[in-house]
C-alpha cells in the first residue's frame, strides 16, 4: 500500500467516523460539532461541551447545597435535598459516560 493509498483510506475512515458521531448525537449537540475538519475535532468538541455542562451543573448543585438553610420545623428535609443532589450528579455523570462509550464504540466499529 502506498502512502497516498493509506492517506485515502484514513480519510475515508475519518469521514465515516464523522458521520457516525454526527448521526448518533442529539440534534441539539449537532450544532456544536458542525464545521469540524476531523472526527478527532468533533470528539474533542463533544468532550469539551459535556465537561463544561457537567462542571457547571455540579457547581450549581454544590452551591445550592452550601447555601441551604435547614428549616427547624422540617428535620429530614436537608437529607432529602442532599440525596436529590447526589442523584442528579450521578445521572449527569452516567449520561456523560454513556455518551462517551457510545461514540467510542461507533468510532471503533468505523475504524475497523
Amino acid at each position: 500500500m502506498t502512502n497516498a493509498a493509506a492517506i485515502a483510506e484514513w480519510t475515508t475512515r475519518d469521514i465515516k467516523a464523522m458521520s457516525i458521531i454526527y448521526n448518533s448525537i442529539e440534534p441539539s449537540f449537532q450544532r456544536s460539532v458542525e464545521g469540524s475538519n476531523s472526527s478527532t475535532e468533533m470528539w474533542n468538541r463533544l468532550l469539551q461541551e459535556f465537561a463544561s455542562t457537567v462542571a457547571a451543573n455540579a457547581a450549581m448543585l454544590l452551591n445550592k447545597f452550601h447555601t441551604y438553610v435547614m428549616d427547624s420545623s422540617i428535620q429530614n428535609n436537608h437529607l432529602t435535598i442532599f440525596m436529590m443532589c447526589i442523584i442528579i450528579l450521578t445521572q449527569y455523570f452516567f449520561f456523560s459516560v454513556w455518551c462517551l462509550i457510545k461514540v467510542t464504540m461507533f468510532l471503533h466499529t468505523a475504524m475497523c
